[in-house]
Formats: structure tokens, C-alpha cells, sequence
């Protein structure tokens, strides 16, 4: 997460056009950062979303409310991060480890970009065995 947040500034992605930016700290019960952006207009938080989508394992769902005061619409968009880190061990789901071809289900996570890459952590004496997991093979069975 903080290094996602130092690729929008790097990147100048969080600039004039977001009117507001908070961070929500975890609650007693999870341990799950949140960032709020609020934008004037939907296509530049479009543009924010776009450049997550691209950078790291995400997904995007939208909701659009009507404001009754003057019949314009409030959307709202909704980003989930993969929560993973690099050096996690992992332990993968059933259906995953068949797909993955010869992959043990206890595997190390090395790198999180687009795709999650694992390496396997106990069968690696024979030969360092990796695989990479895309978006719909994480949200189809998430570990």
C-alpha cells in the first residue's frame, strides 16, 4: 500500500483535480487500510483508478446514486487491492495448486505487480519451482 502511494505522487496522479484525500486507519476488528479520494468529476477519478488497475492485482466495481436535490448522479468506485505482501506465505486453495502444475500449496510471495509470483517454499530442493497468479485465478479462489 505505501508503495502504491508513492507511485501517485511520483506520478502526479493525485494533483489539483482530487478535492479531498483521507486515510482511514485499521479498526480494532481488521487491519485494513483505506484511502477515500473524492473528484469533481468521474473522469478524473477514472484516470486514478485506470493507473491502480494497471500497477497492481485489483478489481473495480462502480455504484451510481441519484441526488435528489438536482437530479445529478454520485458514483461511487470502488477498488479492492489484493492483500498481499512481498515474503507472505502463502497456503494456496486446491483448485489453484492443480492449475499450477507441480507447485506445492505452501508457497512465498516475491512480488506483487499485475500477478502475484510465488515460489514454492518446500519443494524448492529439487528445483526453484515459481508461478504467477493473475487477477481471475486470485478473486476466483482468494488464499
Amino acid at each position: 500500500m505505501l508503495h502504491l502511494e508513492q507511485l501517485l505522487l511520483k506520478n502526479n496522479l493525485i494533483d489539483s483535480k482530487c478535492v479531498s484525500c483521507k486515510v482511514t486507519s485499521p479498526k480494532a476488528h481488521d487491519n485494513w487500510f483505506s484511502f477515500e479520494f473524492f473528484f469533481l468529476a468521474n473522469s478524473h477519478a477514472h484516470k486514478l483508478i485506470n493507473y491502480v488497475i494497471d500497477t497492481v492485482l485489483s478489481k473495480h466495481s462502480v455504484s451510481k446514486s441519484v441526488i435528489a436535490a438536482n437530479l445529478r448522479y454520485r458514483y461511487t468506485n470502488y477498488v479492492e487491492i489484493v492483500p498481499l505482501n512481498p515474503f507472505d506465505l502463502v497456503l494456496l486453495p486446491k483448485s489453484l495448486v492443480k492449475e499450477s502444475g507441480g507447485v506445492g500449496p505452501l508457497c512465498l510471495v516475491y512480488k506483487i505487480s499485475k500477478y502475484i509470483h510465488i515460489v514454492d517454499a518446500f519443494n524448492s530442493w529439487k528445483a526453484i519451482r515459481t508461478y504467477e497468479i493473475d487477477a481471475r485465478q486470485y478473486w476466483n479462489s482468494p488464499f
